[in-house]
């Protein structure tokens, strides 16, 4: 198991990071993966970084993506959240530039040109989000429904009237988030 303190940091040097936090989202990540190294922009100069919080999940299958991970110890038994885990990025990387995205959104497009696209100010890439059925998923992630099946199949319905779920991933230079004193743990 690869901890924190054990976690090599210089792999980190590159132009751009893309953090997934992960608790316990294994099945997800290794399909996401997938769609992020369909990438144009060469390996040299990015890596994937999933910090896995407490709950140890192996993705030494994926060295070979490009994806660096480690796991943070919990000093109690609770959940400590996605601010804590980019904190830690933000403080310890060596890169230029910071992406982060949950480990169960799948874009189509190609999300870490997007982040090379548009350096220097913040790029969110987002759109709608609709809820997949379970069974979908599932045949999704097992290789037997595609990505834009499984969109299609989704619950088009809005959470309210006026209302989407919308969901970001977002890229900036790093010292921005550091010049800000990265992410406020405490709000949920």
């Amino acid at each position: 198991m690869i901890t924190f303190k054990d976690f090599d940091w210089s792999i980190t040097d590159r132009e751009l990071v893309l953090l997934i936090p992960n608790f316990g989202r294994a099945k997800y990540i290794k399909k996401v993966i997938d769609s992020l190294v369909s990438t144009c922009i060469p390996r040299d100069r990015w890596v994937i970084l999933i910090v896995n919080d407490a709950i140890h999940e192996d993705f030494s299958d994926l060295a070979d993506k490009n994806v660096a991970y480690f796991t943070v110890d919990r000093v109690d038994k609770y959940e400590r959240g996605d601010a804590f885990m980019r904190n830690i990025c933000i403080k310890y990387s060596k890169s230029k530039m910071i992406a982060q995205k949950d480990p169960e959104i799948f874009y189509t497009s190609d999300f870490i040109n997007g982040c090379f696209d548009n350096r220097g100010v913040l790029y969110r890439c987002g759109g709608s989000s609709y809820l997949a059925k379970e069974h979908d998923t599932n045949e999704y992630l097992s290789g037997n429904l595609g990505i834009h099946r499984l969109i299609k199949n989704a619950d088009r319905y809005p959470i309210t009237e006026r209302f989407v779920y919308w969901h970001f991933g977002h890229c900036a230079p790093i010292e921005s988030f550091r010049k800000l004193n990265g992410y406020d743990e405490d709000f949920k």
